[in-house]
């Protein structure tokens, strides 16, 4: 199972009720939706790809293919400004 875990350089904060992810080698941040900040919350707990997938679907009620869809896509962001 594929584990997903933040890059050391990277901080996690909550400015103006707005999480944010900050790359501090890279100088980048991005602004994090509820939602993202779920998946956050899971990888910081150490979870994997699949219990991340399963719990995303039970939260919001969707598909599989649905959550995994979701979840790939804010990867995929993640790992463009070099998050993960």
């Amino acid at each position: 199972m594929k584990k997903i875990k933040l890059k050391k350089d990277v901080i996690i904060e909550v400015l103006d009720e707005k999480l944010i992810a900050l790359s501090i080698d890279k100088g980048i941040f991005f602004e994090i939706n509820e939602a993202g900040h779920q998946i956050i919350k899971l990888i910081n707990l150490g979870e994997d790809y699949e219990k991340i997938v399963e719990a995303f679907k039970k939260k919001y009620k969707i598909t599989h293919v649905e959550a995994k869809s979701d979840i790939d896509k804010f990867l995929k962001q993640l790992e463009e400004k070099s998050i993960i």
